[in-house]
């Protein structure tokens, strides 16, 4: 007797003719493996996730290269520049913080120095960043503004390696992501402070009342020290928040809603309010719009460029696919074909456009991470005008 053959499915003429490629730079279909980039979401704790993915726009951002190259090479630009709005606007503590680390530890103490002569040293010590170690060598009631050149000993920080773009957040130093951390975060968050207001309120006229009638000279300098402590806490609560004043009274909605667009109005034009983006999975870009942006990145396709946004979307598609069967796609993804076959290719050039917008989504977030528009007026010289009245210069 004959044994029947089981009758195995035949691979189909598509799928001779085009089997899957490797994903490749050039269209080609045996390149070289490229090497996997760093993807800062693979960082499992959230608020290292948040700087690794603000340090990664912040180094492909253009225009802040321009200003880090000036900062490395000029030490006049960098007096100058740290004197600047933009240098110690509090929504850029993490620029700031990388710049400030892109210079030796030697560069950074003189820096500090013509900061200190200037009255431009922060308060917060812990925001001063760079290589170096700042420690306080009066009393902070003994430090004035005529004093606080003198008040610190600056040191350099040993065997700090400066900072450069190139180096992904893992091979940066780790002092320096430390700190980086804390500028991302700058320990600000939602709080009511009615009643700390209150208390301070009532504490001030107290110790107002014992200093004019002088009947407690015993509690002198504890009240001296309170006093000071209460200013740097009001000093770093209008630094890192913004205080609105509601009256505490009943009002009704529509009135309520005024003070609500009010309070929005002031942070969008502060340009804290970043549009239609919030703090969810869109937030600095999703996992997939990184994935494919350094996926281009790495293998150096351009998506202006229609061959290597067809390689992109073939890509896609074959992922998409491999969801689809996995059932971790949308429901109503199509897959086009089966395992072992090729996608076809009208489907992957209808599909160009959804890897475009992907792609455009990251590099939108480069470009806005770092604001151009302040910095460009400290940067660039002005215009000449012209002599003639309204001509535009030559």
């Amino acid at each position: 007797m004959k044994r029947n053959k089981i009758n195995a499915p035949k691979p189909s003429r598509r799928a001779k003719a085009h089997p899957p490629a490797k994903i490749s730079s050039g269209g080609e279909k045996n390149d070289a493996p490229v090497s996997k980039p760093y993807d800062p979401n693979s960082e499992k704790e959230q608020r290292i996730q948040t700087a690794a993915l603000h340090y990664e726009l912040l180094r492909r951002n253009a225009e802040f290269k321009e200003v880090a190259a000036r900062w490395i090479a000029d030490p006049k630009f960098r007096i100058g520049y740290a004197a600047s709005n933009d240098y110690r606007h509090p929504q850029l503590h993490f620029a700031r913080c990388a710049l400030d680390w892109m210079i030796s530890g030697k560069e950074r103490v003189e820096l500090a120095g013509a900061q200190l002569a200037a009255g431009q040293w922060f308060h917060d010590n812990r925001f001063n960043f760079g290589p170096l170690i700042a420690a306080q060598s009066f009393h902070d009631l003994d430090v004035s503004v005529k004093n606080l050149a003198d008040s610190f000993s600056l040191q350099p920080l040993p065997a700090a390696t400066p900072l450069r773009l190139d180096r992904s957040w893992p091979d940066t130093p780790g002092a320096f992501r430390n700190q980086y951390i804390l500028a991302v975060h700058d320990g600000g968050e939602f709080q009511v402070v009615t009643n700390h207001m209150h208390d301070a309120g009532v504490y001030l006229r107290w110790a107002a009342h014992r200093i004019y009638k002088n009947d407690a000279p015993e509690k002198l300098p504890e009240i001296i020290q309170r006093l000071r402590g209460l200013g740097q806490y009001l000093h770093d609560l209008a630094e890192f928040q913004n205080i609105f004043a509601v009256p505490n009274a009943y009002c009704p909605p529509g009135k309520f809603n005024e003070y609500l667009d009010a309070i929005r109005t002031h942070c969008s034009e502060a340009g804290q309010v970043v549009g239609k983006y919030s703090p969810h999975a869109s937030w600095l870009g999703t996992r997939d719009q990184w994935r494919f942006f350094l996926m281009a990145e790495a293998h150096g396709w351009d998506i202006k460029n229609p061959q290597h946004l067809y390689q992109m979307a073939r890509v896609y598609s074959e992922e998409l696919r491999q969801r689809r069967y996995d059932r971790t796609a949308r429901m109503d993804a199509k897959q086009h074909g089966f395992k072992g076959t090729a996608v076809p290719s009208k489907v992957i050039t209808a599909r160009r456009s959804t890897v475009r917008k992907v792609v455009t989504a990251i590099q939108e977030w480069i470009a806005n991470i770092y604001p151009t528009e302040r910095w460009m007026k400290f940067t660039r010289p002005p215009a000449k005008k012209s002599p003639v009245k309204n001509l535009p210069p030559s």
